[in-house]
């Protein structure tokens, strides 16, 4: 599969397992759903290790009316 862009994402939600949200379910303009893990800031607030998919994901969701949405 291709990383993901801006311009391929359709819907994002946040994915509850067992009690903590480290991934997000994403779901593309093709359809195709895409577990995306969520990247681990440091004390710095740097990425530790980011991919580029969760990277394509924060930039959709900075678009205005773009949004994560919350895990059920």
């Amino acid at each position: 599969m291709k990383p993901l862009g801006i311009n391929t994402i359709n819907t994002v939600k946040k994915i509850n397992m067992s009690g903590e949200i480290n991934t997000l379910k994403v779901v593309d303009t093709a359809n195709d759903v895409r577990f995306v893990p969520i990247a681990v800031k440091n004390a710095s607030g740097n990425f530790i290790t980011p991919n580029v998919d969760y990277l394509a994901v924060l930039e959709w969701a900075a678009i205005d009316g773009n949004n994560i949405a919350e895990a059920d």
